[in-house]
This record gives structure tokens, sequence and C-alpha cells, in this order.
């Protein structure tokens, strides 16, 4: 679910204080982010010099190449940018199929995929359709949809 550089990661704490940590303790820092989404939060990271956010394992921004880099916390709620509808499953989302592999655009612009269970034609998940982030102990990012 999530990508892992090998070698060292550069950790920053919500202070702003760097430290290299090796890449097992960088899979550390995966589990913790991995643990918040099955309590129902997103954790991903933010640059200290450009202030964008992602989602991804990362030593180095994406955007500015700075290593100036912290934990923060992520919009659980977005919108369905994307989605292909999965009829046939693997093992662990047998019960749930038909679902949705969507491309979520998280509120604050991270965007991030994950499914949304029940969802058997295009009619039942309009572009645009508001969703947010549900606590599971699913191995992938669970999501349905906000009823308004």
């Amino acid at each position: 679910m999530w990508g892992l550089q090998e070698g060292v990661v550069l950790y920053t704490s919500s202070e702003g204080n760097n430290s290299e940590k090796s890449a097992s303790e960088g899979l550390l820092l995966t589990h913790e982010i991995t643990n918040s989404v099955h309590e129902g939060k997103l954790v991903g990271y933010q640059c200290l010099d450009c202030g964008i956010k992602a989602i991804e394992v990362q030593a180095y921004c994406t955007k500015c190449g700075s290593s100036k880099l912290r934990i923060a916390r992520l919009e659980s709620r977005g919108r369905v940018l994307a989605y292909t509808i999965q009829d046939v499953s693997p093992k662990e989302f047998r019960n749930d199929a038909p679902y949705a592999w969507s491309v979520i655009e998280l509120d604050g612009g991270v965007r991030i995929s994950g499914w949304i269970a029940s969802i058997k034609s295009p009619h039942d998940l309009p572009i645009g359709q508001r969703v947010r982030l549900i606590k599971s102990k699913k191995a992938e990012i669970v999501f349905e949809k906000i009823l308004e």
C-alpha cells in the first residue's frame, strides 16, 4: 500500500527537527501511517518549505525537493475523481464485490486511491461524489459516500 525507499529515510518531527532513520525505522513510520488509516484518520507528510502535503512515505518533497518534511494530518473527506467497478475481487474483498476502486481528491488537494463498497453501476457513484474515510481493518483505504 505504501512505497518505501531503500536506505535512509528522513524523518522530521512535528517541530521540524530532522533526523535520519534507517529503512527499517522508516518502515515503522509506514506502519504508523497504516495504523492511522485503520482508525479512520489519514496521516502523511507536509513540506516545511513549500507546504505541499502528500501521503506517500518519502525522503524529499516531490514539488520542491526539500528534505524538510514533517508528519501531518490529512483531510479524511474528499470527492471522487475517477473509478473502476470491480466485479471480480481478491479474497479479502470477495464479500464486498462489486466495489469501486477510486481516485479521491481530499479536501486540501491530496489525491489518494481507495475503495468504496457496494458500487454496482456508474449510476451508484457519480464523478464528484463526496466521500469520507471510514475505520476499517482491511488492507486498503476504505471510503463511503456522504449522503447529503
